[in-house]
């Protein structure tokens, strides 16, 4: 916490889903947004238990409300800056070295059966999402062709997602599933090339060639890591572009994951 006045109730992020805030004394609490189904609680609250359980650094799960209005988790505060700040006193091959490593700890947990299949998950997500049918369907036959998998994916690993104090805790388990850890590779590659587009344009033309960097370190010890697993998370793409487009993002990435998604037709 540092020299930080902790505030209860004042917020400290808020995503897609979910809103962060202080709660008691050395805790936090995930609020879900109006319209986020309360199962999404359960689904985070799973995959962070499967992740403690075989060792990840993960935030300690506290206490859940599935039945709350709204529901909400609760989780043991972790102090310490999001890893994407460490940018300019680490470097981004830095960032994206470490980035791998951790998602390389990650699959390396193999999943226990209740948490939820990656398949599953991203059936569900994508048939309920705004792609065009014909787009949606191709996507939705994709996913069913490609192999399952007994690997623990964080499916959301980026770097404002890790928090770093001399070591890395991992944090928004919402997408935590069970499959095969070649799409986890797949979200982080394509995560990394969309955060270009939420910087204010007079930063992007510097900023664009150092986030090739880090993908490019993350894609490099990847394929150092695991060798083969860059290769295989090829044909994840389209399916990895279906899901970020149904997360509404801004046109420009829209328009960069057009050309992904027309590969599977």
């Amino acid at each position: 916490m540092g020299d930080a006045v902790w505030v209860e109730g004042a917020q400290i992020a808020r995503g897609a889903t979910a809103v962060v805030t202080y709660g008691a004394p050395g805790t936090v609490v995930k609020t879900l947004l109006p319209g986020v189904p309360s199962i999404v609680v359960t689904l985070e609250a799973d995959a962070l238990r499967a992740a403690r359980t075989g060792g990840l650094p993960v935030p300690e799960l506290l206490g859940t409300d599935v039945e709350g209005q709204p529901p909400s988790l609760t989780l043991a505060y972790v102090d310490g800056p999001e890893l994407g700040t460490m940018l300019e006193t680490r470097g981004a091959e830095w960032i994206g070295r470490e980035l791998a490593e951790i998602q390389h700890q990650i699959r390396s947990v193999k999943a226990p059966p209740p948490l939820i299949g990656l398949q599953t998950y991203l059936l569900e997500v994508i048939a309920r999402g705004p792609l065009d049918g014909r787009v949606r369907h191709a996507v939705l036959d994709r996913i069913s062709a490609l192999p399952g998998g007994t690997a623990l994916c964080h499916l959301d690993l980026h770097p404002r997602n890790v928090i770093w104090n001399g070591t890395s805790t991992v944090i928004d388990w919402n997408n935590g599933s069970r499959g095969d850890p070649a799409a986890d590779v797949a979200r982080t590659r394509l995560l990394l090339r969309s955060i270009i587009h939420f910087l204010p344009r007079r930063e992007r033309s510097h900023m664009r060639p150092i986030l090739i960097d880090a993908e490019t370190s993350f894609a490099a010890a990847t394929e150092r890591l695991a060798p083969g697993l860059l290769d295989a998370s090829r044909a994840w793409e389209p399916v990895i572009a279906a899901m970020r487009w149904g997360e509404s993002p801004p046109a420009a990435e829209r328009r960069s994951l057009e050309p992904i998604l027309e590969q599977i037709l």
